[in-house]
């Protein structure tokens, strides 16, 4: 049976909005940096092959997910930007998915909540509260191609991690 694997990932602590950025140009503060590297590491653990890693165009998203890369030392060509996914909710999320080509797998998918917890509490059975800055939630899905994800058809792996 093929599976499709997606690991959602919310981006790491970013400066407070009210530090002279607009929401959309935050970047990573120092605690964000040292959290996405670590979030890379752990990832790079159990993942057995370098990722595409798509991400929001929002600054503190491509800082977290180029931060994920370093860990991998893989080249830009497996960093993939979306303008999207920032502000996205559940059903753009799916629509963003369904039209990755099937190489992109694994996937690790950085975002912003609360559309990205709301996302993975439609697409697999469990329930999270909120998926932490730099968290991960890896999903698997029983199919080929990424087109025939749907809601609830997703296990997750294990709870969210931080």
């Amino acid at each position: 049976m093929s599976v499709k694997r997606l690991t959602l990932i919310r981006h790491a602590k970013a400066t407070p909005s009210h530090a002279g950025h607009a929401d959309f140009n935050r970047p990573l503060n120092d605690k964000g940096q040292a959290e996405a590297r670590k979030t890379g590491h752990r990832l790079a653990q159990f993942l057995h092959q370098t990722p595409h890693i798509m991400s929001s165009e929002a600054l503190r998203a491509r800082m977290t997910a180029e931060r994920i890369a370093e860990a991998f030392h893989c080249s830009s060509k497996y960093l993939h930007w979306h303008s999207g996914i920032y502000e996205a909710g559940p059903q753009d999320l799916l629509r963003i998915l369904n039209e990755q080509p099937d190489i992109y797998d694994p996937l690790l998918m950085v975002g912003h909540n609360p559309g990205l917890t709301q996302f993975a509490n439609l697409l697999a059975t469990d329930t999270l509260d909120s998926i932490p800055t730099a968290g991960i939630y890896p999903i698997l899905f029983p199919v080929k191609h990424w087109e025939d994800v749907q809601f609830g058809m997703g296990r997750g792996l294990m709870t969210v991690v931080h």
